[in-house]
């Protein structure tokens, strides 16, 4: 059991986690901002009215601007620093969220809901960069996790708000909160990187002991990091990494992978989360879809006591089958809901039961996936391209889950997502390699034989 030694130093480095959970959090409650919103615009007492084209853009335009936002993450961390850029971001954050609660029309609803999905991208990639700056390895999991909490933790919240009070109130809040992490970036100095990477060894050094103390091993680990930051990589060197197999390969793991996720029909579904619990049952929908968000919140933590007893595959290859079955259970039962009261009953129990898994076994691991297939210089912009392309697929979802949902019915559409999820579930059986325990070197160097198959650890299940 990993005990914290209680000091200045990891004070200082919880509080790096703190501001970057708050980020994710308000992330996360982007991400489900439209559950809430859009009911309420259907209201007739509603100041605002929307067609349903302006609803799925709604929904879905914050993922589409997250692909810029994610290119220019990098820059503004390349630019300023983790704590000016992060600065910067909690700023935009409040201002976008304070834009939405002031919105009086549909184009100001669009206007910041883009605002905050370009100020999310930026979020995820500072946040990702300032964690693995300054945080000790052996914390670094736990602060590391405490991100997908705090996703989950900011769509429990904007849910839970949604269910009582206005939206505009929960907008209120969220740039409220914005505005408290930049007062205690306001403590936190920035980190060494940056320095080095410019050439002030001195002030890069000071630094890094502010945030870690000055014991032989941290210098040890600064002179390893001095050096790393003397390595210039080549647009040329770089090209050549990304026609080399061990990056095709890994890409085309995590296209499929994340294609699926998206095919299961789980994003759409928390999007549109209230509107079709209003559709699938008759009790309040509200109260659904939160007790929905609190599984997601522990399914949250429930991946890191799973991936303690099994591998990853296997937890990948259980999501697949429960999520196909829980799928396929939920179009019969509202198939037959008419004939049997029961029904009603079944299908909520299975919607539950599918963002539970869902969450667990592939929201979590395809992001977990994006940082740990790519190895050497191509994973930067591996991990870079798996996360324009999962927003990307994020806003096509968005776009098309209330169309299908609309033409084919629920029944139709809950089948449809169960077979892409069967057909997507067997290729991730064949494709998908075990990383529990495997070296980065060695996941490497499995992508690299054009004999060996990347499900070569099938023993490892």
């Amino acid at each position: 059991m990993l005990h914290l030694n209680w000091n200045k130093y990891n004070f200082r480095q919880c509080l790096v986690g703190v501001i970057v959970t708050i980020d994710v959090i308000l992330v996360g409650a982007g991400y489900t901002f439209s559950a809430t919103l859009l009911p309420q615009l259907e209201n007739e007492d509603s100041t605002i009215h929307v067609t349903r084209n302006e609803e799925t853009w709604i929904a879905s335009i914050s993922s589409l601007t997250c692909i810029p936002g994610t290119l220019l993450g990098g820059m503004l961390h390349q630019f300023f620093g983790c704590k000016w850029a992060f600065s910067i971001i909690s700023f935009s954050n409040a201002l976008a969220w304070g834009l939405l609660s002031l919105s009086t029309q549909v184009s100001h609803l669009l206007l910041g809901r883009a605002f905050q999905g370009l100020v999310s991208g930026l979020g995820f990639v500072v946040g990702f960069c300032f964690m693995s700056e300054v945080v000790d390895l052996k914390y670094r999991s736990i602060l590391l996790n405490m991100m997908n909490i705090g996703c989950a933790l900011g769509m429990l919240f904007v849910d839970l708000m949604g269910s009582y009070y206005a939206w505009q109130i929960s907008a209120y809040v969220l740039s409220a909160l914005a505005v408290t992490y930049f007062l205690i970036l306001l403590y936190l100095k920035n980190t060494h990187v940056w320095y080095l990477h410019r050439g002030n060894v001195e002030r890069a050094k000071e630094l890094y002991f502010w945030y870690k103390d000055d014991s032989p091993k941290s210098e040890e680990d600064f002179r390893v990091e001095q050096k790393i930051a003397q390595i210039t990589i080549t647009y040329e060197e770089l090209l050549k990494e990304w026609k080399r197999r061990e990056f095709l390969v890994p890409f085309g793991v995590v296209l499929w992978f994340n294609t699926t996720v998206m095919c299961t029909g789980g994003v759409g579904i928390s999007l549109y989360s209230v509107e079709i619990m209003r559709s699938v049952v008759s009790i309040d929908e509200y109260m659904t879809t939160v007790i929905t968000d609190i599984l997601r919140l522990i399914s949250t933590f429930g991946i890191n006591i799973l991936l303690k007893y099994t591998s990853v595959r296997f937890t990948i290859n259980l999501t697949s089958i429960l999520c196909s079955t829980t799928l396929l259970l939920i179009s019969l039962s509202l198939y037959l809901k008419d004939s049997w009261s029961g029904c009603s009953t079944i299908a909520l129990i299975s919607i539950w039961t599918f963002n539970f898994f869902f969450n667990l076994g592939y929201i979590n691991l395809a992001i977990i996936s994006m940082g740990e297939l790519f190895t050497g210089i191509g994973k930067s912009s591996g991990t870079t391209l798996s996360g324009m392309l999962y927003f990307g697929l994020f806003f096509a979802c968005g776009q098309l889950v209330p169309m299908i949902f609309d033409n084919l019915g629920h029944v139709v559409a809950f089948l449809m997502f169960g077979c892409f999820t069967i057909v997507g579930g067997t290729g991730l059986f064949f494709i998908m390699p075990e990383t529990k325990g495997v070296s980065n070197e060695q996941i490497r160097l499995n992508f690299q034989s054009k004999t060996k198959k990347c499900n070569k650890t099938f023993d490892n299940i």
